[in-house]
């Protein structure tokens, strides 16, 4: 349909435009120690400790129904990777 060097002309003009944006915008340039407007203190804290949550709360949760479940889980993970497969298969193949 349409031709490879037309595709990767849109995709460098959209990406390129994306990059100029977000790096116009300063998002966290008035939070206390921010480096260049990109991370900061505060948001870089938050982050760690929903991490901590997770391993610790969340996560062991997570593994007691994964192991109630096992069996389905097995059977449901092989038919979606057997369709992630199939997906790049056609489309290097036939599209």
């Amino acid at each position: 349909m349409f031709s490879l060097d037309f595709k990767i002309k849109i995709d460098r003009i959209l990406f390129g435009a994306l990059a100029y944006i977000l790096d116009r915008m300063a998002f966290f340039l008035g939070r206390f120690l921010n480096i260049n407007g990109r991370i900061c203190l505060g948001m870089s804290f938050s982050f760690g400790l929903l991490g901590f949550i997770m391993m610790y709360r969340i996560e062991p949760w997570l593994r007691r129904i994964y192991i109630r479940f096992q069996d389905r889980i097995k059977i449901i993970n092989i038919i979606f990777v057997s369709m992630f497969f199939l997906d790049i298969f056609i489309n290097i193949f036939f599209i």
